[in-house]
C-alpha cells in the first residue's frame, strides 16, 4: 500500500536575472479527483504561488470532479492558484466548464492565455487550439512560466520557444522506475525520456500527486514540487 500513498517534497532552486525578488512556488499536477487531506498536510509553508498544469479530473469514473473545487479552495487559502488543462480535463468537460470550475473555487484558469502576476508572466497552453501557438503567449522582458500538461510536447513545440520555465506532469513519473529507468508513460511509450525532474534547465516535469490507476507505483513516489526561484 505504501506504493500508492507515499508522498515526497522535491525541491529545485532556479536563478534568473529577469526577476528582482525570490519566489516560493509549489507545482502540483495530476490531481485526478483523489482524496486530498494528505496532500494538504504535506504542502510546504510560506508559498507565494501554486501552479497546477492539468488533470484535475479522472475520466474513467462518474462524478470525476467532485473533489476538485474543495481541494482548490483549500489551496487558495495558502497562496494564489493558477491552473491549466490536462487531457483528462479535456475529455471530461468543455473549456468553459473547466474555467467555471476553476474560477468558482477561487483560482485562475489559463486556457491558451496568459497574465502577469507580481513580476512573473504566467501562461497556460494545451496543444495548438484556436490558432494559439505557445510562442504567442510569451512576453518579452519578463520571466515567463508556461503550464503545459504533456512533456512530450516539449520537443515538438516548445524546445525552440523562449519560455524561461515550462511546467508539465502527465507522465506519472513513468509509473515504474527500475534501476533508475522509467518503464512506461502515456504519449511516450516504453522507456520514456521526460518523466520527472529538470530537463535542459527549463522543462520541469513532476510525477504528480495521485495514482489514478490500479497499477502501483514502484520506485516512483507521488510528489509535491517546491520551486525556489531566485534572482
Amino acid at each position: 500500500m505504501g506504493a500508492f500513498f507515499r508522498m515526497v517534497i522535491r525541491k529545485y532552486k532556479l536563478h534568473s536575472n529577469k526577476i528582482a525578488r525570490q519566489y516560493r512556488i509549489a507545482l502540483l499536477s495530476d490531481f485526478h479527483n483523489c482524496r486530498f487531506q494528505n496532500i494538504l498536510k504535506a504542502m510546504p509553508d510560506n508559498l507565494d504561488l501554486i501552479l497546477m498544469p492539468g488533470d484535475f479530473c479522472i475520466r474513467y469514473f462518474m462524478q470525476c470532479r467532485s473533489r476538485v473545487i474543495p481541494f482548490i479552495q483549500e489551496l487558495c487559502k495558502r497562496a494564489p492558484v493558477y491552473c491549466s488543462m490536462g487531457n483528462h480535463d479535456k475529455d471530461c468537460m468543455s473549456d468553459q466548464e473547466f474555467r467555471s470550475m476553476i474560477n468558482s473555487a477561487g483560482a485562475t484558469a489559463l486556457i491558451n492565455e496568459s497574465c502577469d502576476w507580481n513580476g512573473l508572466h504566467l501562461s497556460g497552453w494545451y496543444y495548438i487550439q484556436d490558432g494559439v501557438s505557445p510562442e504567442s503567449l510569451y512576453q518579452q522582458g519578463s520571466y515567463n512560466i508556461l503550464l503545459s500538461h504533456k512533456p512530450e510536447w516539449y520537443t515538438r513545440y516548445l524546445q525552440d520557444s523562449h519560455f524561461d520555465l515550462v511546467l508539465s506532469g502527465h507522465a506519472h513519473g513513468g509509473q515504474w522506475n527500475l534501476f533508475g529507468k522509467a518503464i512506461l508513460a502515456s504519449g511516450q511509450g516504453l522507456f520514456p525520456k521526460y518523466v520527472k525532474g529538470l530537463y535542459e534547465d527549463r522543462l520541469l516535469v513532476t510525477t504528480g500527486v495521485s495514482n489514478p490507476v490500479l497499477i502501483p507505483r514502484i520506485g516512483n513516489p507521488r510528489e509535491i514540487v517546491l520551486i525556489e526561484l531566485q534572482a
